[in-house]
This record gives structure tokens, C-alpha cells and sequence, in this order.
């Protein structure tokens, strides 16, 4: 992200303030001389964040903004000042928006005492859809509209305990009930308690955020009047897993003989105590050698444990996203060599991470945005780069569970799915189908999807010789995963789970604009589709947006695609790249293709966004999906955009649901 904002010469940006945080951590933000303004917002923003700010930027403004979705998009703003003291305050309001600090009988309070925090004004939203109690509640009639010159209005009780400062600005004190931010995602410590509650030998549960942690407390139901046997904490992990959304599952749990309570018999949350310095030295093995015993400390520095083995997975210690950037981070710093966080996915233990740093490129060469020496990549390359290309690319492969087979999107390449594995437990192998075109002569390209997925079958068959088979398809993928499907029960076999992420049965009307794209919107179609990360390489908004055809523009986009990590052969020649040979003709594949009927339910994801340019409502796919399965549409929307399904985001939607419907379908 500092590169990006040096080479692109950008001057505002935008950061929730966990983000703010691990940027600041990188030693390359100094380097950020263009910004002139910051803008963040999404959760409190801590003095010490901005001090640091300041004092490695201090050419460039920060301002603190607040504003809950009800009314979005910000509807307060503080200009930070360097060398203040005490919290940040969340400012003044905007244009068309009040404030309004209030008591238990809506009443307001005085400066410096604290109180509710209400908005009102132009931006609230008029309620909440198809809850009118929820609504009511919410949202009430606002007592003082008639002070502004306007009736009939309402107001929006933000549940957030707030006090008015000397100078006309507001400070943001917590919330007056359990929903708390964690990383910018709303929580509701109530819904976390239940799922506590509903494991296994527990008889009380509570939760509570600690730094940038969340935390599990349970004490044990006893069993026939004896003890429990005890709670095996990375079990009950995974079994959250399975119910919660990946944010609301804790990253410690702790056993306690009693949870704290007030004189009144309610729970005393502020009496919790922190977990205490979480060590896994009792793990299957230790680092074996001294570059392992290096990447185990990075990865106790980062998740703050002691003692991490080398089996030990990464986002099972309680890893995320934003951890996951800061430990590629520092292991650039230590072993001077660039890994992209797809990697991390791929090889989440500190042995499997450690085979993945003989075959990195230097961080030197990548990080200035320098072209390489194609002689040297031709003697250097590490074998293992093909072996990413494989038709059938295992992702995990131990586990008792069936498979989850996971069909490539129209890019031919599987490898995003390793985000899904935080999502399954451990106990789930996968595996992602990639497109022969990878690596195979051109002439070599399947001339059908009924074809290409005869071909698939025979290779998980291969794999796993009977069913139940449980597939996925992301985009084109989902048509394949469909064929599969069909072709599968046309054999006998069983299909599992059937579940799509935003593909759509008829794509003639749909899919007629892609193929007008230039070769330059190709590839940042690809790097969208790759995980090159959102703005990285958005899709274009039309096939006639107006794009510089240069030179310089291709380099930057191909630049942009070796970051994700994509080995050096797809990328060589642009003009006749095997990503875009497979990506056209999948296209063409697809125009072409009319599925058949599934015996049995679909489980279907939607991006609400769909696909930029495209005439699609999301609303119509679960309809048109029900002509080509005699069972149930199960149809859930994802709050982003088709080409970014496979982001952490809204995988944070999608692999629960998934997880549970496969554990239901075994």
C-alpha cells in the first residue's frame, strides 16, 4: 500500500483505524511524502495513532470522522492536532445533521456529562426494512425538531455513550449496550455468549474485546454431578467456526470456575480478567531448523504467543487478515523476500511457510516496483511455481471429511479458494480444478463446458473414487460445477453440496460487452480476478471506458498481477499470455452453454454489486438458477462485488454458510 501511494502520487486516502495502525507499522510509510490528508473512521480512533501519524507524516492533515450505517456515510468531523492530550473527539457535525446528547428521559445533558448519543438530520435512513418494531425502536420522534424549523421528523438513537467538550465538539465515550468494534465489524457480545453457550459442557459464557482481541470466558456444566472432563479450547474454536461469522469467533478462550458478577447478580464484564500470555509449546513439533525457529518468532510476535510449533495454523492461533499483512511484513524486513498473502493461505504453519521463502522473490527487486531480467527468472524459477498450476491444486489435503472441490473462475486459476480454509476447520480437505490452458498448448483448450467437466470428474474421482461429492464454482466455475454435478448423477454417484458463488445460467445477454474488452481491461479484469485486491485492478465499468492504451499502462497492470504471486510464465508476454487464451475462451464457452437439470438443492451466493457494466439483477439469478434444479434455491446475498467474492470480506459471509451446509450435508 506504500508503494502504491509513492507510484501512484496519491494525496487523500481513507483507513479504518486498525488499519491506520498496521500501516503505520510498515517502514515504508515515511515514505508517503505526496498525502496531504487522511480520512479514518469505521471505529475510535486512538491519541497514540495520531500522535504517530503526525510524527511520520506530518506533512499531511488527519481527521477523525463517526458515522454508523444508519446514517452514512459520516455525519461528524475532528481535525486532529499534533502534541494534544486525551481522547480523540469524534468533532462537530456536518452540514444537514444534528446532534444531540440526551438522558434516560431524552432530555439533554449538559457539557462534560455523559449521555446518549442521537443523530438527526438529512442523512438518516427512514428505518430499518420490514422491522417496523425494530424501527420504532430505533428510530423516535425527535422532541426538538421543531427548534430547526422542521416537524414530523425522526431521530436515530445511536446506542453510543457520548459528552459535549468545551469547545462545541463531541467526545466518544463506548457504547451503552454489548455491541462492540473489533477490526471495523459491528459485534454483538450477546450473540458471541449464545453460541458460547450452546458448546459442549458449558454452563455460563461471556465475551469481551481486549486490544484488538476478542475473548471468550465459560465455565463448565458439570455432568452427573462430577466435573466436566474439560473443554478442549481448539475444539470449541472450530465449532464456533461453524455458526459464527469468522470477526465473532474469539480469539482466546478462557476457562474460569465462576464468572464475575456485580452485587446485583448481573455480569460484571469489567471484571473479566485477560487471558493470560497464550503458549502452544505442547504442539506436535518444534521449529527443526534455525530459518524455522525465525519465522516461529515472527509468528509469536504477531499473535502474541510463546513457543509457536511448526504445525501450528496461523488463522487457527487466532490470525486474521490484518495480522496475516503484518507477519508478510516483517518476514520481508527479516528474510529480505517478498511472499503475497495469498501464500499464507496456502501455507499457514511455520514449516510450510518456511519451503515457501526458498522459492520468494527478493523484496528488493519486487519492492520498488522494478522490472526483473527474464534470463534470471529462466535459471532461478523454483519448480514449485508450475506445480501452483496443476490441474487439480491441493489446498489442504489432510482431513476426515469429503472434499470440498472447488472449480476455477473464468481465469482458469483455483488458488484464491485458500481463503475459504479458515472458514471449514481443519478437518476439510480442498482442493481447487484449474484450467489445463495454464500449461498446456493453446490447442490443447477445451472446445465445451460438458467436456471440460468430464475431464474434472475424472480428476476428483481420481481423488475420491465415490460420493458424496460436495463442489463449488465461483463465476464460469459455477457453470462447470453445475455440469459436473449433472454428470455426476448421470453415473450414479452422489453429489453432497452443489453451491455457487454469483454465476449466472444464461450469460448471452450478460456476458456480450466483455468480449469488446481491450487487452489492457483484460488484464485488469484478471487482477480483480486473481486477488490482486479491491482498487487494484477493478473491472471496467463499460467496455468503452476510456483507458490509456499505453505501454506504461500494461507494464503497471502486469507489475500489479506478479504481486499477487502468479508464477512468472503466465506474465512473460502479454500479447500472448495463457491466462488471457484460457479467460477468452471460457468466455466463449460459456456464451455457448445451456445447463442441464440438477437433481437436487443449490446453494446459491449472490454479489449485490454483480458485475460492473453488466445489465444483472441479483434479484432475478435465484429464479433463473430454479429452471435448471428440481430441489431448492437456497439464495444468499453478499454485500460486494462479483469479481471480489473471494476477498476475506465477504468470505466472512460465505464460509460459515458454507461450512454448515456441508457439515449438514455429511
Amino acid at each position: 500500500l506504500a508503494r502504491v501511494i509513492r507510484e501512484q502520487g496519491i494525496t487523500t486516502a481513507h483507513f479504518v483505524p486498525s488499519v491506520l495502525d498496521a500501516f503505520l507499522a510498515e517502514p515504508d510509510a515515511a515514505g508517503c511524502e505526496g498525502l496531504r490528508q487522511l480520512f479514518s473512521s469505521g471505529e475510535a480512533l486512538a491519541r497514540g495513532t495520531a500522535e504517530r501519524f503526525h510524527a511520520l507524516l506530518p506533512q499531511a492533515a488527519l481527521h477523525n470522522l463517526y458515522g454508523p450505517t444508519e446514517a452514512a456515510v459520516d455525519v461528524t468531523h475532528h481535525r486532529c492536532v499534533p502534541g494534544a492530550t486525551g481522547p480523540v473527539p469524534i468533532g462537530r457535525p456536518v452540514w444537514n445533521t444534528r446532534l444531540y446528547v440526551l438522558d434516560s428521559a431524552l432530555q439533554p445533558c449538559a457539557p462534560g456529562v455523559p449521555g446518549e448519543l442521537y443523530l438527526a438530520g438529512a442523512q438518516l435512513a427512514t428505518g430499518y426494512h420490514a422491522r417496523p418494531e425494530l424501527t420504532a425502536d430505533r428510530f423516535p420522534a425527535d422532541p426538538f425538531a421543531h427548534l430547526f424549523g422542521a416537524s414530523g421528523c425522526r431521530m436515530y438513537r445511536t446506542g453510543d455513550l457520548a459528552r459535549w467538550l468545551p469547545d462545541g465538539s463531541v467526545e466518544y465515550l463506548g457504547r451503552t449496550d454489548d455491541q462492540v468494534k473489533l477490526r471495523g465489524v459491528r459485534i454483538e457480545l450477546g450473540e458471541v455468549e449464545t453460541a458460547l453457550r450452546a458448546l459442549p459442557g458449558i454452563a455460563q459464557a461471556a465475551a469481551k474485546v481486549i486490544g484488538e482481541r476478542l475473548v471468550g470466558y465459560v465455565t463448565e456444566r458439570p455432568a452427573g454431578g462430577a466435573p466436566h472432563p474439560g473443554i478442549h479450547v481448539a475444539d470449541a474454536r472450530r465449532r464456533l467456526a461453524l455458526t459464527l461469522p469468522e470477526p465473532m469467533v474469539p480469539a482466546d478462550l478462557v476457562v474460569l470456575d465462576t464468572l464475575p458478577l456485580h452485587a446485583s447478580g448481573k455480569l460484571n464484564r469489567n471484571a473479566l480478567p485477560a487471558p493470560g500470555p497464550r503458549s502452544t509449546s505442547a504442539g506436535p513439533r518444534p521449529g527443526q531448523d534455525t530459518r524455522e525457529a525465525r519465522l516461529a518468532a515472527l509468528f509469536g510476535e504477531v499473535l502474541g504467543i510463546d513457543g509457536v510449533p511448526a504445525d501450528a495454523d496461523f488463522f487457527q492461533l487466532g490470525g486474521h487478515s490484518l495480522l496475516a499483512a503484518r507477519l508478510l511484513a516483517r518476514v520481508r524486513e527479516v528474510f529480505g523476500t517478498e511472499l503475497p498473502i495469498r501464500t499464507l493461505f496456502e501455507a499457514p504453519t511455520v514449516a510450510r511457510l518456511a519451503k515457501q521463502l526458498d522459492h520468494a522473490v527478493p523484496a528488493q527487486g519486487r519492492g520498488r516496483g522494478r522490472r526483473e531480467d527474464p534470463a534470471s527468472r529462466e535459471t532461478s524459477e523454483a519448480p514449485t511455481a508450475r506445480d501452483r498450476l496443476d490441474p487439480l491444486l491441493p489446498l489442504r489435503v489432510d482431513g476426515h471429511a469429503p472434499p470440498l472441490f472447488c472449480v476455477h473462475p473464468g481465469s482458469g486459476l483455483g488458488g484464491a479458494y485458500a481463503g475459504l480454509l479458515r472458514h471449514l476447520g481443519p478437518a476439510r480437505p480442498v482442493y481447487a480444478l484449474q484450467a489445463d490452458g495454464l500449461t498446456a498448448p493453446t490447442g490443447a483448450l477445451p472446445a465445451g463446458v460438458e467436456e471440460m467437466a468430464a475431464d474434472y470428474v475424472r480428476r476428483i474421482r481420481a481423488v475420491r473414487p465415490s460420493g458424496p461429492y460436495h463442489l463449488l464454482g465461483w463465476s464460469f466455475g459455477g457453470l462447470v460445477a453445475h455440469a459436473m454435478a449433472t454428470r455426476l448423477q448421470a453415473r450414479g454417484d452422489r453429489v453432497g453440496v452443489l453451491a455457487v458463488l454469483d454465476a449466472y445460467p444464461d450469460n448471452r445477454r450478460i456476458l456480450t460487452h466483455l468480449a469488446e474488452l481491450s487487452e489492457q481491461e483484460w488484464l485488469r479484469l484478471l487482477l480483480d480476478d486473481t486477488g490482486g485486491g479491491p482498487g487494484a485492478g477493478s473491472a471496467p465499468a463499460t467496455a468503452t471506458e476510456e483507458t490509456p492504451h499505453t505501454a506504461a499502462g500494461t507494464d503497471t497492470l502486469i507489475a500489479a498481477l506478479r504481486r499477487t504471486g502468479l508464477p512468472e510464465q503466465l506474465l512473460e508476454d502479454p500479447q500472448a499470455s495463457p491466462l488471457l487464451s484460457v479467460v477468452r475462451n471460457n468466455l466463449d464457452l460459456s456464451s455457448r452453454f445451456t445447463p442441464r437439470v440438477f437433481d437436487g438443492d443449490l446453494l446459491l451466493f449472490t454479489a449485490e454489486h454483480g458485475i460492473p457494466g453488466h445489465p444483472t439483477d441479483p434479484a432475478h439469478t435465484p429464479r433463473q438458477w430454479q429452471r435448471h434444479v428440481n430441489g431448492t434455491v437456497h439464495a444468499h446475498g453478499v454485500p460486494a462485488q462479483h469479481f471480489h467474492l473471494l476477498h476475506p470480506g465477504p468470505l466472512a459471509r460465505i464460509g460459515p454458510l458454507l461450512a454448515t451446509a456441508l457439515t449438514e450435508a455429511d
